[in-house]
């Protein structure tokens, strides 16, 4: 079978997540709902291309939501999920490698840390977290990722991309996708 495209890629994850949980991303920056994954239409995704474009898109879209977001990207289509207001803590939701159905490539490319969601109980780190490195680690473990980037904002503003990498210690485990 040949890659899944845009639409058939929403249609997996609508089967997955269900039809509430996934949206097309109209427009750009959204405000998002959390717990919720936004898909960028073919026409859009040159915007998220360049690293300091993507950061400042995912910047307004994690100020207007109020939460964390990320953004990966399966095969050539990109997805903005949303993670939730009450922690700092956001996990992408990925298929394992399955040519049958058309996934042959996946990408964990960067999260926002928003400065603004620190409180007196959370701090906001400016890098990767331990959380932040299993979930790379797991995708490392299906599909061979060993890096991707946090975008430190505040408000709408970018403070800070920081790129992270596993550590051969770390780059360990069993794929246990979606």
């Amino acid at each position: 079978m040949s890659a899944a495209n845009t639409e058939e890629i929403f249609a997996m994850y609508q089967g997955l997540l269900g039809a509430g949980r996934v949206h097309w991303a109209e427009p750009l920056p959204f405000t998002g709902r959390p717990g919720h994954h936004y898909f960028v239409r073919d026409a859009d995704r040159r915007r998220f291309r360049q690293p300091a474009r993507r950061a400042s898109i995912m910047a307004r879209i994690s100020a207007r939501t109020g939460a964390e977001a990320g953004l990966m990207r399966i095969n050539q289509t990109y997805i903005v999920f949303v993670g939730s207001r009450a922690a700092a803590t956001i996990q992408p939701t990925f298929l394992a490698r399955d040519t049958e159905s058309g996934i042959e490539a996946f990408e964990w490319i960067a999260h926002t840390h928003p400065l603004q969601l620190r409180d007196r109980y959370q701090d906001i780190a400016h890098g990767a977290t331990e959380s932040d490195r299993r979930v790379l680690a797991a995708v490392y473990a299906c599909w061979g990722q060993d890096r991707s980037e946090v975008i430190v904002t505040r408000g709408t503003h970018v403070v800070a991309i920081n790129a992270f990498q596993l550590t051969p210690d770390e780059r360990t485990g069993q794929c246990r996708a979606e």
